[in-house]
């Protein structure tokens, strides 16, 4: 039977609560990149900056918060069993003091901080898609799953609006005799405290409001009562005998079973299969299939396209111009990734996870293509548009349909493995990028990352299998059948 009458406004606002996970990810992968001149010179005008070459400072500056994501997605197999709104509210809560403590003006608390901050980050990548994918209805699943993407979008785009607040001026010359814009402001702490307000929200609205784990986390528990209150919030009207998963428990446990079990052992031997899963050949293809997506889904080059996004709009202009333009290049670089992840919410009804990372990649790999060219001709244009093209769909198709795929397919062992690829992966293409356009040119690098999408067309297109309309526990066993 299906069910009926689901409380759209209840899973929703529980959707963008946890969501504001990712928008913490979005904020502090985004924001200092902003500051790092005024983070060092302002350390080095005390004369505490420990570290006195510029460029080595901001590298580990601003490579602290992806470092500790790689940690934080191993940690998290620590306390994601105990449950997932408890392990949320205890991220929170170290997400929070860690941001207090960047803000001391300390270089050691500032990269303990923000190291700390980073290992949240880390859990956030594993929780936040886990949770909502537990809470979703398989009709609701993609719609609901955009919201991490939606939230990671909305942080990077207040990350490339706050620097606004920090007024700019110029120095009359620099030893080159250039013009030189510096940032001219003591408002530093409110921007690298703002993720403080967010964690902050997350938590009171779990704490007071949605009280309640997945119903598939009390489900793998045998936690019967707290599963069906829990039912009767996201549907309204539910009954136990309506319901899918716990029909499909009962099911499989009696065709091995020449007795029918009761309804608690159901429950307890269904949780027993979920742990023995990932020792099953089905759980491992799928578990190798989204390391795969996970991996090329850094491999498209955002971080990279995003890096040279920057420089692009500087391109002939110096001084206060350039840095006016610079700003202005990213902001909109924020927005255009916005809207992409807004237009495809209302078109997760009709299109599946596997459409959508196809489309998206034949566009990526033709703007990539497209962008080498240009970057030969010396169009400025047009590597411009087709960035914002190649934004644009990053955002609209595979940065929103991984998260959502692979919390379908895997368990939490499996979800946190993909975000540590993904975090690993970020971490290398951040330390690496401003090399890569050095040494292989802005158009080796377009060209380079064009012919990786062929690869990840292929491989999507042979061996990934739609989960739409699936429940959860059918798209884990998705892997598991035989074509």
């Amino acid at each position: 039977m299906v069910r009926q009458n689901i409380n759209k406004p209840y899973l929703i606002t529980m959707a963008m609560t946890v969501a504001l996970g990712f928008c913490m990810l979005g904020y502090c992968f985004g924001y200092y990149n902003a500051f790092t001149d005024i983070t060092y010179q302002k350390y080095a005008e005390k004369g505490q900056q420990v570290i006195h070459d510029k460029n080595l400072f901001n590298s580990l500056v601003s490579g602290l918060i992806p470092f500790g994501a790689i940690f934080g997605s191993v940690m998290i197999g620590l306390i994601v069993n105990k449950g997932r709104r408890f392990s949320l509210l205890v991220v929170a809560s170290v997400f929070m003091a860690a941001t207090l403590l960047s803000l001391v003006f300390n270089f050691y608390a500032m990269v303990l901080g923000r190291l700390c901050m980073g290992i949240c980050i880390g859990c956030y990548a594993t929780l936040c898609p886990l949770y909502i994918s537990e809470i979703s209805p398989p009709e609701l699943s993609g719609f609901l799953g955009v919201f991490n993407q939606m939230g990671a979008c909305t942080g990077i785009v207040i990350a490339f609006i706050v620097p606004y607040i920090m007024p700019l001026s110029e120095t009359p010359t620099t030893t080159n005799l250039e013009p030189k814009a510096v940032v001219d402001s003591h408002n530093w702490r409110l921007i690298f405290g703002f993720p403080f307000g967010i964690a902050l929200t997350q938590f009171l609205l779990l704490f007071f409001i949605f009280k309640d784990e997945t119903p598939l986390f009390y489900l793998k528990k045998g936690d019967k009562s707290n599963y069906y209150k829990t039912m009767r919030k996201i549907y309204m009207g539910w009954e136990p005998e309506e319901d899918i998963e716990l029909n499909e428990v009962q099911e499989n446990n009696n065709s091995s079973q020449q007795n029918k079990p009761s309804e608690e052992e159901s429950l307890v031997s269904s949780c027993h299969e979920k742990q023995v899963q990932d020792t099953q050949p089905g759980y491992k293809k799928a578990l190798l299939i989204g390391s795969v997506l996970s991996l090329m889904h850094q491999f498209t080059g955002i971080n990279s396209v995003i890096f040279f996004s920057s420089e692009i709009f500087t391109v002939g202009r110096i001084g206060l111009d350039a840095a006016i333009s610079a700003r202005a290049g990213t902001l909109l670089v924020g927005i255009v990734g916005f809207l992409g992840t807004g237009l495809s919410i209302p078109l997760q009804k009709y299109f599946g996870r596997v459409t959508f990372i196809q489309f998206s990649e034949v566009i990526l790999c033709a703007s990539l293509a497209l962008s080498g060219i240009c970057a030969c001709m010396g169009s400025q244009f047009g590597i411009i548009t087709f960035t914002l093209v190649f934004i644009f769909m990053f955002n609209f198709g595979y940065g929103q349909a991984l998260w959502i795929y692979c919390a379908e397919v895997l368990d939490s062992r499996g979800c946190a493995i993909v975000a540590l690829l993904n975090m690993i992966s970020t971490w290398i293409f951040g330390t690496f990028t401003n090399l890569a356009f050095k040494y292989l040119t802005p158009q080796g690098v377009y060209f380079g990352l064009a012919a990786i999408q062929v690869f990840t067309i292929t491989f999507v297109w042979a061996f990934v299998k739609e989960t739409k309309g699936k429940t959860k526990q059918e798209c884990e066993q998705l892997y598991a059948e035989k074509d």
